[in-house]
């Protein structure tokens, strides 16, 4: 893995199992307390504050835990710091953004009423071909009632097939809408 030219960022390698596999049992256990303490009240500082201890013992970060930190900042409202944190953290460690990676960052921008940058971000995911239900039914959650079924058809037409989470997504947004009538 190449280091980062910030000195600050230099570490040992990380532990065996960071990498491929099962994580180590260390990972596992700050990924835990970085969800468990952080990311439920968007902790950025204390998030942070548990990346650096964890880099200190020379443990990588997995994708769940870099998901969690996304996690964070979508809690805390600042969707501009968790698609940085996408963007920085990701490429530093040598990671793909998932399906989930797309969802938080949708969110984030969603529950900051920038549905513009939620749609970029969707187009993203599609781009990096990670656009997977929970990607679309993300994005419905802030979508007017009208606006679900041309969006299930582009998902349809990209080949993804209609699964419990996008139905359920799609009658979320006619149910709080008051109906498929709005």
């Amino acid at each position: 893995r190449p280091r980062p030219a910030n000195d600050r960022l230099a570490m040992a390698p990380p532990r065996s199992g960071a990498r491929r596999g099962r994580p180590s049992d260390a990972v596992i256990h700050y990924t835990k307390r970085l969800n468990r303490e952080c990311a439920e009240r968007g902790d950025v500082a204390g998030a942070r504050a548990l990346l650096d201890a964890m880099e200190g013992e020379g443990l990588a970060p997995t994708l769940v835990t870099l998901n969690t930190l996304l996690k964070c900042y979508r809690n805390a409202r600042r969707p501009d710091a968790a698609e940085a944190t996408l963007d920085r953290e990701f490429r530093r460690w040598g990671l793909e953004p998932d399906g989930c990676s797309f969802c938080t960052l949708i969110d984030a921008y969603g529950l900051s009423g920038d549905l513009a940058a939620a749609w970029r971000i969707l187009h993203r995911a599609e781009a990096a071909g990670a656009a997977d239900a929970r990607v679309y039914s993300a994005i419905m959650r802030f979508l007017a009632p009208a606006e679900v079924p041309p969006l299930i058809e582009h998902m349809l037409l990209r080949g993804l097939s209609l699964s419990v989470t996008v139905c359920n997504a799609a009658l979320n947004a006619f149910a709080n809408a008051g109906g498929p009538g709005g």
